[in-house]
């Protein structure tokens, strides 16, 4: 079920080393393995995956799925944005 890949992927997030890849294999498609792995609010928008890539292996059928793990400086400077943006956005009345 959705949840069960969704906390998968967080379990992988919490023990991969920043900036490194984790890589998977499935014949399932994008539009259903991202919707599963990511969910609705995309978790590579929230700052988790500096990465997310998809590779089509035809002579095996199958694609490849790579996320790659945010750094901590990539992640600090995303929330710095985020906070700008966020205060920006609060005095532009």
């Amino acid at each position: 079920d959705d949840m069960t890949i969704r906390n998968i992927m967080k379990s992988v997030y919490r023990v991969l080393q920043p900036s490194r890849p984790f890589i998977f294999f499935s014949q399932s498609s994008p539009e259903f393995i991202l919707r599963r792995t990511l969910g609705k609010s995309m978790m590579c928008r929230e700052g988790m995956w500096k990465d997310v890539s998809v590779v089509n292996l035809v002579d095996y059928n199958m694609l490849m799925y790579k996320f790659v793990k945010i750094s901590d400086e990539e992640r600090s400077e995303l929330d710095n944005d985020k906070e700008n943006d966020r205060k920006k956005n609060c005095c532009d009345i």
